[in-house]
């Protein structure tokens, strides 16, 4: 997949559970090529008043499920189970083998009023 692919202007909150320690946390995800793409991290891009994906996850085995009746700031997705906690912050190749598509600095921009 290629880092310079379609992006949406929106930005999700998505409800993540994680399974050790199990904990649960909203995250952000943006459309990207088509699919939901958890985002891990954001640079900030001051002169364009935007900031950037700093890496992009998409779970393989998972799915996004849309949230019934989201309330203002809270989730609009959830994922059908929990992660590994290394599957914001591992290294690729191995995110790769537990069925984790990544994307490292992909080609997104969002003006900074659009952030959560």
């Amino acid at each position: 997949m290629s880092a310079q692919g379609a992006c949406s202007d929106k930005i999700f909150n998505v409800l993540i559970r994680y399974n050790n320690p199990p904990e649960m946390e909203l995250r952000a995800a943006i459309l990207h090529d088509g699919a939901l793409w958890l985002v891990v991290g954001w640079l900030e891009r001051r002169l364009e008043r935007a900031r950037s994906p700093a890496r992009l996850v998409r779970p393989l085995r998972l799915r996004f499920e849309r949230v019934r009746d989201p309330r203002p700031f809270g989730p609009e997705y959830s994922l059908s189970g929990p992660l590994p906690r290394c599957a914001l912050d591992g290294p690729v190749p191995a995110l790769r083998e537990l069925g984790f598509d990544v994307l490292d600095l992909p080609d997104a921009r969002f003006p900074i009023e659009t952030l959560h």
